[in-house]
């Protein structure tokens, strides 16, 4: 799972919906819905049942999402600590 995969997963996972988290994360919902089904493709199973026009996680989706939250936590803290060494903040 690529970075800005598990954010789309992530921001839909909070939302709920495909059409909030593309507000989110200030994309089209027809872009963000290429980049799940890509995903879902990619990862060989579903990640949301998709009922009713809503979307509900699947047990799979359930099971990695504390993993890719603590994973974009840690990718959050690596950007911040790249821009902190770029603009002198930080470093030996």
């Amino acid at each position: 799972m690529r970075a800005r995969q598990l954010e789309v997963f992530i921001a839909v996972m909070r939302a709920g919906t495909v059409t909030a988290a593309a507000r989110m994360l200030n994309i089209s919902q027809p872009a963000l819905s290429q980049v799940l089904l890509h995903t879902e493709d990619e990862l060989g199973f579903t990640l949301f049942e998709r009922v009713k026009g809503r979307l509900r996680p699947t047990p799979e989706a359930l099971e990695i999402f504390a993993d890719a939250e603590r994973l974009s936590a840690g990718l959050e803290g690596l950007r911040r600590k790249t821009t902190d060494l770029r603009l002198g903040r930080a470093g030996l």
